[in-house]
């Protein structure tokens, strides 16, 4: 095998492994049932919906020895951080959410993160608060994955905006596969 091939294939190996899985959690009791889910989502990307009622969302997936400064948005989508904090290395994931007995961080529409002390694109390392596309703090991501609380998991990446809104309508916090309409069967993972 050539050099060159072999710096390629590591290349994107190594790219492989540089996002994480962002959740949004409808459920008022921690980050467990149906989620919304951006899957590999980059530093500097939020992953949103237009809706402000997920009440936790997760963290998932994160390398051990990333040391992140982490984001959840209200207002729809990215458009103002409800709340920031940071992850420091060792675990994979985080879970922020406004169950009974714990501090109210109020709803979220949205989650990002970007690396804390380094390769940050502003400068105090978080995007800006706006609903803009924003080209320094890599845009905006709409969740490519619907989990059910039974496991099912559907790719809603094709979904029209009409079709995201009759899904959820039909999802809540236990739905399983038996709750949503047949018509979305064909997009079952």
């Amino acid at each position: 095998m050539s050099k060159l091939i072999l710096v390629g294939l590591l290349s994107a190996s190594a790219n492989l492994v540089g996002a994480i899985d962002i959740y949004l959690y409808d459920a008022d009791h921690g980050c467990a049932g149906a989620a919304y889910v951006c899957t590999n989502v980059n530093p500097n990307v939020c992953c949103g919906n237009d809706s402000n009622d997920h009440h936790s969302i997760a963290f998932r997936a994160k390398p051990p020895s990333w040391s992140l400064d982490l984001r959840g948005h209200s207002g729809g989508r990215c458009s103002r951080t409800t709340i920031a904090g940071q992850s420091g290395t060792g675990g994979t994931d985080t879970c922020w959410t406004t169950a009974p007995g714990r501090i109210p961080l109020g709803d979220f529409s949205g989650a990002g993160y970007s690396f804390r002390n380094k390769r940050r694109t502003t400068a105090e390392g978080l995007c800006p608060d706006t609903d803009e596309e924003s080209s320094t703090c890599g845009g905006r991501q709409l969740p490519d994955r619907l989990d059910l609380a039974d496991g099912t998991k559907y790719n809603i990446t094709g979904l029209t905006h009409a079709e995201r809104l009759e899904l959820r309508a039909a999802v809540f916090t236990e739905a399983t596969a038996a709750d949503i309409p047949t018509k979305f069967n064909q997009f079952k993972i």
